[in-house]
């Protein structure tokens, strides 16, 4: 999901829910939880790859609950660079917004096979109900 303000997530989650039939499940898949990130989030890293070298930079505003993120890509010699923004959610706040958005939940897991949610996971998996 591309970067929304906290309404136009509101709005996203509830027409979501409308277009869906009661019992349909939707999967949340997320690397942005705070509970995934803070653990170990570097400020910067670095990675070599065969013909290149990726960077990032990353800042985080505790204020907004937002994840500013600088990156450079090099291959073969050419550079690109991008900028991201993440809005970081608690794992509470992800279970709130779907709930109030008309959704049930029914797990958080830490990875596909259905391990229980742990803090410092690289990823949350959430399943949810219409």
């Amino acid at each position: 999901m591309l970067f929304r303000s906290a309404e136009q997530t509101a709005v996203f989650v509830r027409r979501l829910a409308d277009r869906l039939k009661p019992g349909a499940r939707l999967i949340v898949d997320t690397a942005t939880t705070a509970e995934s990130l803070f653990p170990t989030l570097a400020t910067s890293r670095a990675v070599d790859l065969p013909n290149g070298r990726y960077e990032a930079e990353n800042r985080y505003s505790p204020r907004e609950g937002v994840l500013r993120t600088k990156v450079r890509l090099t291959v073969d010699g050419q550079t690109h660079e991008g900028r991201y923004l993440h809005r970081v959610f608690t794992v509470a706040e992800w279970v709130r917004e779907l709930e109030t958005g008309g959704f049930r939940c029914l797990e958080l897991c830490s990875d596909p096979t259905g391990a229980p949610f742990t803090v410092g996971a690289p990823r949350l998996y959430g399943v949810f109900e219409r």
